[in-house]
């Protein structure tokens, strides 16, 4: 049997900085500060003819990160 299989995803990082980038106390809103974030996803879909009709699957994984502070 043949089977198809499809790879693909993305990745995306985001950086921010300046004043009061996820400040949580009155300390933190005096410093320069700056924030990361970080997603990738990977996607695996495959299809084979069966006697049955076609089959199917779809496998996602996720990653997220984030990471923020002072620069420290």
């Amino acid at each position: 049997t043949e089977t198809c299989l499809r790879i693909h995803g993305y990745v995306r990082y985001d950086a921010t900085g300046g004043d009061r980038v996820y400040a949580r106390t009155p300390g933190d809103l005096d410093r320069d500060t700056w924030g990361k974030l970080a997603r990738a996803t990977l996607r695996f879909s495959t299809a084979s003819e069966t006697e049955l009709g076609t089959l199917k699957t779809f496998t996602e994984l996720r990653y997220n990160w984030n990471g923020g502070g002072d620069g420290e």
